[in-house]
Parts: C-alpha cells; sequence; structure tokens
C-alpha cells in the first residue's frame, strides 16, 4: 500500500511539473498583424507596410518581423524583386509589459505579372483563362503568335488557352504554366535554452494557394540529438500550432526539432540546449592601505598621559570617551563623554612641605570640532564641563589626615589626530581645572596642564 501511495505521489508530482512547465511556456498571447495590401502585384519591387500589436496588454518594445519569402526591414514588407508567384508569411513577435511576448501573422498574396506566349492561327482571337480571371482577347500576329499579358496567382499550374479564327471556329488547349516552389511554412523558436526553462515553438502553415491549413491536422513535434521534451501541441488556428518543449535539467547539445503531419514534413528548427549560466566570481578586493579617518562616527577611546600642575605634583591621567556625531560639514562636530581617573604624590601644601596622595575622579561632556586635512591627518580641538571628585591623604608632623571633595571641572584643549586602519591615534594638550574646596586641594590636585596619547576604536 505504501509503495503504491508513493508511485502515485511521484505520479502526481511529475504531472504537476509537466503542467506547470506548459504553463511557463504559455506565456504568449496572440499578436495582430496588418498589412496595408494583402495582395501584392510582381511587376518589379513591391513593398507594403506591416504593422504588429499585442491583442491584449501593452508592448514594451517595437516588434520583430520574420517571413521566409522576401524580406522585412524597419516595419516595411518587400518582395525583392521576385517575380513569380508565391505566398509570404509575414510573422511578428512582440515583446510585452511585465514579460513574454505576443506572436502572429498575415498572409501576402504575390501574384506574377507578364506575358504568355501562345501560338495559334494567324487573325485568331486568343483569351487566356487563368484560375477564375481571364485575360485578353489578343489577335494573333501572321505567323499565328499571340502575346498576352496575365496575372498569376499562387497555387495555379495551368492556364487554358481559348482561339477563335476568322471562320468562328474555336480551340482550346490546357498549357503549363512555369513552376514558382516557395516554402509553405515559417518557424519561430529560441536559437538557445537553457536547461530547466521552457520555450514555445510557434509553427505557421499555408497552402500553396495561400489558405491556412487544416488545424485539425495531427501535427507531430519529433525531437533528435540533445534531449527536449515536448509538454504540449496546440492548434491555435488560422494555420498556427504552438510546441511547448521543456530543457531537462543537465541537458546540453543541439536539440533538432521535426514538426510533421503524418509523412509531411512542415517545418525543422534546431535549439541549443545550454547549462544555466553562472554569474562570474567578484574579482579580490585591492586592498589599500588608505588608514581613513573615523570622522565624528560613533567610537570608543582610551588615553593615558601625565598632568603637570602647579606645583611639585606628579600625577598620572588614566582617560576613557565615548564620541557622537552631532553634525557633518567642512569641520566635524562631535559630542564626547569622558571618564578621567588621576592617581598622583604632591609635596607642597599652602607653602608647608606635607606628603599628599591624591586620587580624583571626574565626568565631563564635551564639544569636540574637527578639522580634517586629507585622509590621514586632522586637527581636534574642544571644551567641556564636568565634575571631580577628589579625595586627599596628608601626612605632615607625623599627623595624618583624609580630606574629600566634590566640585566641577572645566577643560579646553587642541590635540592632532592620525588615522589607522581601524582606528585612529590621539594626542593632546589640554588645560583642566578643578575648583575644589581648599581643605582637599593642595598645589596638583588642580590638574592644570594634562598631555595624554590614547587610541580610539569604531564601534
Amino acid at each position: 500500500m505504501k509503495a503504491g501511495l508513493l508511485v502515485l505521489l511521484l505520479l502526481g508530482a511529475r504531472l504537476a511539473w509537466a503542467e506547470d512547465g506548459a504553463k511557463k511556456a504559455a506565456t504568449l498571447v496572440p499578436a495582430v498583424v496588418e498589412v496595408d495590401s494583402s495582395v501584392l502585384f510582381l511587376d518589379g519591387t513591391a513593398t507594403t507596410p506591416i504593422r504588429a500589436r499585442p491583442a491584449t496588454g501593452h508592448a514594451s518594445g517595437p516588434a520583430r518581423f520574420l517571413t521566409q519569402l522576401g524580406g522585412t526591414t524597419s516595419g516595411i514588407y518587400s518582395s525583392q524583386g521576385r517575380r513569380s508567384p508565391g505566398v509570404a508569411i509575414v510573422a511578428a513577435v512582440v515583446p510585452l509589459e511585465g514579460g513574454g511576448e505576443a506572436r502572429g501573422h498575415a498572409v501576402i498574396i504575390l501574384v506574377g505579372r507578364g506575358v504568355l506566349p501562345t501560338q495559334t492561327s494567324k487573325g485568331a482571337a486568343v483569351t487566356v483563362e487563368i484560375g477564375n480571371k481571364q485575360f485578353g482577347p489578343v489577335v494573333a500576329d501572321s505567323q499565328g503568335k499571340a502575346q498576352v499579358p496575365v496575372e498569376v496567382p499562387p497555387g495555379v499550374a495551368t492556364a487554358m488557352v481559348h482561339a477563335v479564327d476568322h471562320k468562328g471556329r474555336r480551340t482550346t488547349r490546357e498549357l503549363p504554366l512555369p513552376k514558382s516552389g516557395f516554402a509553405t511554412s515559417l518557424v519561430i523558436a529560441p536559437s538557445t535554452l537553457l536547461a530547466g526553462n521552457s520555450a514555445t515553438i510557434s509553427l505557421f502553415a499555408i497552402r500553396p494557394d495561400g489558405t491556412p491549413r487544416d488545424p485539425a491536422e495531427r501535427l507531430e513535434a519529433r525531437v533528435g540529438g540533445a534531449p527536449l521534451e515536448v509538454r504540449q501541441v496546440k492548434a491555435v488556428g488560422g494555420g498556427r500550432w504552438d510546441v511547448h518543449a521543456w530543457a531537462p535539467l543537465g541537458s546540453q547539445g543541439n536539440a533538432h526539432v521535426t514538426l510533421a503531419s503524418g509523412e509531411e514534413v512542415l517545418g525543422e528548427t534546431t535549439i541549443v540546449l545550454e547549462a544555466p549560466r553562472l554569474a562570474p566570481p567578484p574579482p579580490p578586493p585591492i586592498l589599500e592601505r588608505r588608514h581613513p579617518l573615523l570622522g565624528m562616527r560613533p567610537s570608543l577611546g582610551i588615553r593615558a598621559g601625565l598632568a603637570t600642575a602647579m606645583g611639585p605634583a606628579k600625577s598620572a591621567l588614566l582617560a576613557s570617551h565615548y564620541m557622537l556625531p552631532i553634525k557633518k560639514g567642512g569641520g566635524m562636530l562631535g559630542l564626547a563623554f569622558e571618564l578621567t581617573t588621576l592617581l598622583g604624590r604632591a609635596g607642597e601644601y599652602r607653602n608647608k612641605t606635607v606628603s599628599a596622595t591624591l586620587f580624583q575622579l571626574s565626568a565631563a561632556a564635551a564639544v569636540r570640532l574637527r578639522f580634517p586635512f586629507g585622509e590621514r591627518l586632522a586637527v581636534d580641538a574642544g571644551v567641556g564641563i564636568g565634575a571631580v571628585h577628589a579625595i586627599s591623604w596628608f601626612e605632615q608632623a607625623e599627623n595624618r589626615r583624609r580630606a574629600s571633595a566634590t566640585a566641577p571641572v572645566l577643560q579646553a584643549g587642541a590635540g592632532v589626530v592620525l588615522g589607522r586602519d581601524q582606528g585612529e591615534w590621539l594626542a593632546d594638550v589640554r588645560y583642566m581645572d578643578a575648583r575644589l574646596d581648599p581643605a582637599t586641594r593642595v598645589e596638583g590636585n588642580a590638574l592644570g596642564f594634562v598631555v595624554t596619547l590614547g587610541y580610539r576604536l569604531r564601534l
């Protein structure tokens, strides 16, 4: 039971895929092909304008015309100097908005014009009957020759010559006309088809007199060479058949398609089956060590330096900041949030020799303005305000005490920025003034001038 169910599922999938392929190939709509003159008389190069439009939808470009007899160019059909009668099939392919195309065709009857030589008795009146038309009468000359101007439609093989002499005697004989061979079908098919895709082959077929072939005829599509699956053969009418085909995955080579009605071959075409084209790999990136500046984009930086304050204080400083952009322009404006710690020693307090340990923690917001010079170098300047918390441990004359205070801190400075691959180096000099309570202030913990070196990393 399971095996039977699996077979049914596989068969259903196969039929669904076939139907889907047929739908993909059936994206064609009919095209209306119009000609100014459906009959051309071949007494020289005959021409007529041709036009095409989709029966439904809108065209996305000009129509492409094809014919099996004569030629087409710039919306004009030309018999190209042909003298013998024939039938031209003019097919049109019109691209559609949104994809797909419209196909259609028209038939142009080419009627031959010339003089038919006849031989009869002297002075006889000669009339020529071709099809359902009569030409003449022309009186034969002294040698019994009569040149009768005639028009010969396609598909007519003989002419009936009627002569009446001066005594009223009538003669009739059949005269074969020169044969004029021409193709009676036209095939439209893609020249190439990618494996896994569908295509539609259109056959336009007529009889030698220009009438369309019977749509009830059973058309067979035979494929040789590369594998091409014929999914559907459909008679559209008016002497047209559409063959929906699918190229299996992995198929490659030339597929030769023969369209036949019984033993009669109506048309042939060759389609080159190709594997899907893969996009070429992108070229390897060109690595350039340009060291661009980060600009005022979100980033995180850290700096270390020395605070050379007023007095003999020796202090080490460690700072970090987070940068946010404010505005981009000729100069670049940013807002930096900074957190700074300082640890130092001082040896003098109110003009007295002391031993003091200093610790400060400050937080500030600073507006930074940058002026770039090329891609690697910039000058950075700014001002800021924040708060500092200071702690001092004093030792004087064997007396030890601890004092702390919180106060605002003001800063201003400038520096140089050098761009690197993933960030940039910072070097700056700034003046920092902490307005601390005199109880905790020693010469040195006012910060004063600060020199720092740091690195800023892109986030």
